[in-house]
C-alpha cells in the first residue's frame, strides 16, 4: 500500500488567499484612485472658487458703473431742473413785459400844437407792502406759485392854451397803438391850473399847467 507525502515548498509570505486579487496590488490602485478622486475634487473645488471670485469682481464692478451712472443721473437731473427754472424765468419774464417803445414812438404825433410837455416820467413800479411779523413770530409759509403784481405808471407833465387840448391829449393816450399799454388816463384833482408865480415865465404863451397820469397794465410774475 502507497501512501503520498504533500510538502509546502512557499514561503509563507507567498502563499495564495481566497482572493483573486492580492492585496498589496489592490491597495495601490485603491490609493491611486482615491488620489485622483480627491485631485478632481479639488480642480473642481478651486474652479468654483475662481468662478465665484471672477463672477464677485463683474458684480463689483457693475455696482460701481450704476452707482456712477445714478450720479451722473442725479447730476443731469439737477442741472435740467436749474435749466427749465432758466427757462421759466425767461417766459415769465417776456410775458410780463411791458413795451413802451411803439408808444413813445407814436406820442409825437399825437400831442396837439398846443401843448407842450416839460416832464415824461416812468413811476417807480408798486407793490403790494408786505407785512412784518412780530419779533421772534415764526414766518409765515410761502404759497407756490404766488403771483406778484407789479404796478406801473406813465406821468405826462406840460402846458397847455385849454382844457381842450388836454382833454384831446387824454383821449388820444388811451387809443390806437396805446391801447396795449395804457389802460386808463386821468387828471388827478388839482393837476390843471392856472401858470401864475414862477412858473408862468416858463408857461409863455401857455396859460395852464397840468398833470396827465396814465395807468399801465400790470405786470405780473410768479
Amino acid at each position: 500500500m502507497r501512501s503520498t507525502i504533500h510538502m509546502n515548498l512557499l514561503d509563507h509570505s507567498e502563499r495564495k488567499g481566497s482572493n483573486p486579487v492580492r492585496f498589496r496590488v489592490l491597495a495601490p490602485a485603491i490609493s491611486i484612485l482615491a488620489l485622483a478622486v480627491l485631485l478632481l475634487r479639488v480642480a473642481a473645488a478651486d474652479s468654483k472658487v475662481k468662478w465665484q471670485g471672477k463672477t464677485k469682481d463683474e458684480i463689483l464692478c457693475k455696482i460701481a458703473s450704476l452707482q456712477e451712472g445714478g450720479k451722473m443721473f442725479v447730476e443731469m437731473t439737477a442741472r435740467k431742473k436749474a435749466a427749465d427754472s432758466s427757462v421759466k424765468q425767461l417766459e415769465t419774464y417776456m410775458g410780463s413785459r411791458l413795451l413802451f417803445g411803439e408808444a413813445l414812438e407814436a406820442l409825437p404825433g399825437v400831442v396837439p400844437p398846443t401843448v407842450q410837455f416839460t416832464s415824461l416820467e416812468i413811476l417807480k413800479p408798486m407793490r403790494p407792502v408786505e407785512k412784518k411779523a412780530a419779533p421772534g413770530a415764526p414766518k409765515p409759509p410761502v404759497a407756490p406759485n404766488v403771483k406778484i403784481a407789479e404796478k406801473v405808471d406813465l406821468r405826462i407833465c406840460g402846458f397847455a392854451d385849454s382844457s381842450d387840448s388836454v382833454e384831446s391829449l387824454k383821449n388820444a393816450v388811451q387809443s390806437g397803438p396805446f391801447t396795449n399799454l395804457v389802460l386808463r388816463a386821468v387828471l388827478p384833482a388839482g393837476s390843471f391850473r392856472l401858470a401864475t408865480g414862477r412858473d408862468a415865465p416858463a408857461a409863455g404863451v401857455y396859460m395852464f399847467m397840468f398833470e396827465l397820469k396814465c395807468e399801465c397794465r400790470e405786470r405780473v410774475f410768479e
